[in-house]
């Protein structure tokens, strides 16, 4: 089986720090939460919405909320 961004909900948002007047105002922080888990990742690194998607999801993934749901799930499907 596989995660994959359709198991996931995402929030986009403003986010103001370093990076000039157009990172204040676009929507180009990303938040990534898995369903199952209950797991959540957070990017607002970069200006750019597609690399913080990408981050966000990177740190769910790496949680230890999803890395426990991980195990717990391919243990019950292999028996």
């Amino acid at each position: 089986f596989s995660v994959t961004k359709d198991d996931c909900d995402w929030q986009n948002f403003t986010c103001g720090g370093k990076g000039g007047s157009g990172k204040d105002t676009s929507n180009n922080g990303a938040r990534c939460t898995h369903r199952a888990s209950g797991a959540a990742g957070e990017a607002r690194d970069t200006r750019s919405q597609l690399l913080n998607r990408r981050a966000a999801f990177r740190r769910m993934v790496e949680s230890k909320e999803f890395c426990a749901w991980y195990k717990i799930e391919v243990a019950w499907r292999l028996g």
